[in-house]
């Protein structure tokens, strides 16, 4: 009777994973041609597009007047449209979105992709928490748990890449419990390749002192990285390069309240200040603090996870993760996915020791302080909210994993009930996200098969020129 009901929630699950699949897929093609998510971003700068990282640029238009025979427009400042992928990165990205010259073929197979990497990603977690299978039967509402998530559901609505970066993640970590140390290296070098911000990881060879593997880390990242120049032209690495130096770029972009860096926040701090944003300024505050982060977690590495009986590398690779994400202008919501590492981890702990209360308290934390970035309003706590609630989500993420290597080092037995309160926890998180969700909060007419709803209340756009990053 038992297995009947767990089959049964499976087969609810992949219905219901199927159905919101394709509420994201028809989101994306109905908001494309708007401008409305960073598909339009991939799809503009690579489909039979030579300069890929050219900026285009674009406005909304708010309102159309008409007098007598002439017609005017009151539009938006223009907007800029930068594909900041690396040069790797592109050549998938490009295969995929011409995969078909229709908009919903290649969205389509976009999405499919997507829940594949989702898959993947969660069965090597899951290879890494239960390597004998014996809850076999809860992987697909894990699953299903995973694709509802917040930062899942951003990434879906924007047609971002998250799920194809996080087999990687994952990937990684797993053949670092495995201590299959030059696979591993490779793999993360290729995902440094794919995402920069990942060659944080230079610091997990640097704390264990395996100098071989860190040059074989750097001399393999090399190799990924240009490994393009078969396809790209030099002249796109170069443009690369000048973007990557475009410093107001990223400035504008860490800004939005999805933005969890530690760039966003000095930024937001000296504009609530009233203070003029310098430049100079702005980036040696950034690189001291991020400075001072890599200095903290050195020495909080030599006194304690060292010395930990068990679980000090994965703790290890899991703090890199959430530094990265912190480091990094680009540590948006939907990268939070990369938390999943950090996720199973603390599951993992649990079955083996009690977790502190405070778990407790920064769990629920990490999870909904995210909604408020989508807050509306203009009072003066509105505006914290939403400037400042990813970034103390991430924080509480780190808070987290203290805790957790707190309780590996204070080796007291796991108390009972202790997984089932985090299953709890994240099942909570999933109905709430539902319930925004028909509430349209967030992404608005998300369970609306016809999208007219939305398109009415997106303001239409007109495409402008586009001009090389210099």
């Amino acid at each position: 009777m038992q297995r009947f009901k767990l089959i049964s929630l499976n087969l609810v699950c992949i219905l219901l994973l199927a159905y919101f699949m394709v509420l994201a897929w028809q989101r994306v093609v109905s908001s494309t041609p708007y401008f409305a998510n960073d598909y339009k971003t991939f799809y503009t700068s690579l489909y039979a597009n030579k300069n890929i990282y050219s900026a285009h640029y674009y406005s909304r238009v708010l309102s159309i007047i008409h007098k007598k025979d002439k017609i005017t427009m009151r539009i938006t400042p223009k907007i800029s449209s930068i594909n900041m992928n690396t040069p790797i990165m592109n050549v998938f990205l490009k295969g995929l979105v011409n995969v078909s010259n229709r908009l919903p073929v290649s969205t389509f197979a976009w999405m499919m992709l997507s829940l594949v990497g989702a898959t993947i990603s969660l069965g090597l977690m899951v290879r890494y928490y239960d390597p004998l299978g014996i809850n076999r039967y809860n992987f697909i509402p894990f699953l299903f748990m995973l694709w509802l998530s917040w930062p899942s559901l951003y990434n879906l609505k924007l047609g971002e890449v998250a799920y194809f970066v996080l087999p990687l993640v994952c990937g990684g970590f797993l053949l670092m419990h495995l201590k299959r140390w030059r696979t591993m290296t490779i793999i993360l070098a290729l995902l440094a390749s794919v995402k920069l911000f990942f060659l944080i990881f230079i610091l997990l060879f640097i704390l264990k002192r395996q100098w071989r593997l860190m040059g074989l880390f750097i001399f393999s990242f090399l190799i990924f990285f240009f490994l393009p120049l078969l396809y790209f032209p030099w002249s796109d690495y170069v443009a690369f390069y000048h973007l990557s130096q475009n410093y107001p770029v990223f400035i504008d972009r860490c800004m939005l309240p999805m933005n969890a860096s530690l760039l966003g926040v000095i930024a937001h701090i000296i504009v609530m200040t009233h203070h003029k944003i310098n430049l100079i300024f702005v980036r040696m505050m950034t690189a001291s603090i991020c400075l001072l982060v890599m200095m903290l977690f050195v020495m909080y590495d030599h006194l304690r996870l060292r010395h930990l009986p068990v679980f000090s590398d994965e703790l290890r690779f899991s703090f890199l993760i959430i530094f990265s994400l912190l480091c990094s202008p680009l540590g948006w919501d939907y990268y939070f996915l990369f938390l999943l590492v950090p996720v199973v981890l603390i599951f993992k702990i649990a079955r083996q020791y009690a977790l502190s209360k405070m778990v407790y308290v920064f769990l629920p934390l990490a999870l909904f302080l995210p909604y408020f970035a989508w807050a509306i309003g203009t009072s003066t706590v509105v505006s914290y909210l939403q400037n400042f609630s990813v970034f103390a989500a991430l924080i509480s993420w780190l808070l987290c994993l203290l805790c957790a290597s707190g309780a590996v080092a204070r080796a007291h037995n796991q108390l009972p009930k202790q997984q089932e309160n985090l299953v709890g926890i994240f099942v909570i998180f999933s109905l709430i996200n539902v319930l925004l969700l028909q509430f349209n909060y967030g992404i608005s007419y998300f369970f609306d098969l016809n999208q007219r709803a939305y398109l009415e209340q997106v303001a239409p756009v007109v495409q402008m020129h586009s001009d090389p990053i210099l």
